[in-house]
C-alpha cells in the first residue's frame, strides 16, 4: 500500500523499517474502519441487480409510510424503480429459487407483467417479466392503460394516469389440482393464490413507500376482458393491479 504524501510533514520512514511497517498497519486499518467500513455490507447489500437490502429501521419507515396514492404526476419513473418494485414482488433470492413472497408447496403461480406507460428508458407497451433474472421481454407494443381503465368497474381515472402497472396474473389451474384433495375441494388452491398475490402486493407497497412512490392497488375489473387487453392465454388470469407513480398529493 502507497502512503498518501498528504500525511507527512517530513519525510516519511524509509520504506521496510520497523517504523514504516508500523505506520503502514495503523494507516490500513484506520483507512478500513473509516473509508471502507466492515459493517457496510450488512447495512446495505446489493444483489446481482442492484437491490438495496432495507434494514430493519428502514422497513419499519417504510410501514409507517405505507399508504394508497390515487393521484399521480406527470413525472416519469425510472427503470431502476420499477426494477426495485419487481424484485420486491417475486424477486429470486436464493439459488435454489425461494423469492420474496411465499408460495404453497413453492408452485409460484404467479406471473407479472408490467403495463409502462411513463417509465425511464422503455418504450410504452406491456412486457412480461421472468421472476428468475428479472428480464422485461415485450409483449405488446402500446400503451394500454388507457384500455385497461376502460375495464375496471366504476371510475378508476388513476389506471390511466399512472406512470406504470404492475398487474399481477396467475395461473389458476395449476393450484387448484395440486390441493384439489384439501376441503373445500377445488377451491383451497385458488385461496393460496391470492394470499400469494396478496403477500406480492404488499412488498410493492412497501418498496413504493421506501422509493417515495405512490401506489395503489386494483381489484375491482372486468377479468376476461382485461385479460385479453393484456393478451393473457389460458391458464393465466388477471388478479390485480398495482398502479404507480410519483405521488402528486402528500
Amino acid at each position: 500500500m502507497q502512503l498518501p504524501s498528504h500525511l507527512w510533514k517530513i519525510n516519511p520512514p524509509a520504506a521496510g523499517t520497523r517504523s514504516h511497517r508500523t505506520v503502514l498497519f495503523c494507516y490500513s486499518v484506520i483507512h478500513t474502519i473509516l473509508v471502507k467500513p466492515w459493517w457496510a455490507p450488512l447495512c446495505c447489500q446489493q444483489n446481482p441487480r442492484d437491490i438495496t437490502i432495507l434494514n430493519a429501521t428502514t422497513f419499519a419507515e417504510a410501514l409507517e409510510r405505507r399508504r394508497t396514492h390515487r393521484s399521480f404526476t406527470e413525472a416519469s419513473v425510472s427503470q431502476s424503480h420499477l426494477n426495485r418494485l419487481l424484485w420486491a414482488a417475486q424477486g429470486k433470492t436464493t439459488d435454489d429459487g425461494k423469492r420474496t413472497a411465499p408460495s404453497a408447496h413453492t408452485l409460484h403461480p404467479l406471473r407479472l407483467f408490467v403495463c409502462a406507460g411513463q417509465i425511464g428508458g422503455m418504450d410504452p407497451g406491456v412486457y412480461a417479466v421472468d421472476a428468475a433474472s428479472g428480464a422485461l421481454t415485450l409483449h405488446i407494443g402500446s400503451d394500454v392503460r388507457g384500455a385497461l381503465e376502460r375495464e375496471v368497474l366504476e371510475e378508476q381515472p388513476w389506471v390511466g394516469s399512472a406512470a406504470g402497472i404492475i398487474t399481477i396474473c396467475a395461473d389458476l389451474v395449476a393450484p387448484s389440482h395440486a390441493f384439489a384433495n384439501q376441503s373445500p375441494y377445488g377451491d383451497r388452491g385458488l385461496r393460496y393464490v391470492h394470499i400469494e398475490a396478496g403477500a406480492a402486493a404488499q412488498n410493492i407497497y412497501l418498496q413504493a413507500a421506501a422509493e417515495g412512490l405512490g401506489c395503489v392497488l386494483v381489484g375491482g375489473f372486468k377479468d376476461e376482458a382485461t385479460g385479453n387487453v393484456l393478451n393473457l392465454s389460458p391458464p393465466l388470469a388477471p388478479v390485480l393491479h398495482m398502479c404507480f407513480g410519483w405521488p402528486a398529493e402528500g
